[in-house]
């Protein structure tokens, strides 16, 4: 993850991903970024699929058991994994939306669909940082496009972060 500008993985887990015509079933890990959703094989560090936060349309979870992602551009993650893990992976979704877009309008947020409604928790208040988040969501748009985190970059993250917190 080192390679693609990432943070720290928030969760990570094995997902059941069910079989298909063309492959068998398989278990391969999901991880959470703060920027993005990973798929990958188990003992490969390249993604099958992934998908950054900013696209990610619908989150369903109508068994205990079960996930299913959808993101702009047709990629869909789904699978099953334990009920615990589905849980915390909802809420580090959910965390991860309200630190990259707190002022997200709630027609913006993604659409969660979780069945029973009482596994979705409410989360605390989060903490943005000086200017309402903008150095997060600044480095996030950086991993969506692809943009290198230079010297231009780093200046601006830093006067944000240091000379306009006041």
């Amino acid at each position: 993850l080192n390679s693609r500008q990432e943070t720290e993985p928030s969760f990570i887990g094995q997902l059941s991903v069910a079989a298909t015509r063309k492959q068998k079933a398989k278990t391969q890990v999901l991880i959470v970024t703060v920027n993005r959703v990973y798929l990958m094989r188990s003992g490969s560090d390249k993604a099958e699929k992934d998908g950054h936060l900013r696209d990610l349309l619908t989150l369903k979870s109508l068994k205990p058991n079960s996930i299913e992602l959808e993101f702009h551009g047709g990629v869909t993650i789904a699978g099953e994994m334990d009920p615990a893990d589905v849980n915390k992976f909802i809420t580090e979704i959910r965390i991860s939306e309200d630190i990259l877009f707190p002022g997200r309008e709630r027609a913006q947020k993604i659409q969660l669909t979780v069945d029973p409604k009482s596994r979705v928790r409410p989360l605390r208040p989060t903490v943005c940082g000086p200017c309402g988040g903008f150095v997060i969501c600044f480095r996030s748009m950086l991993n969506y496009t692809h943009t290198a985190y230079g010297v231009v970059e780093q200046e601006v993250c830093y006067l944000v972060d240091n000379v306009l917190e006041d």
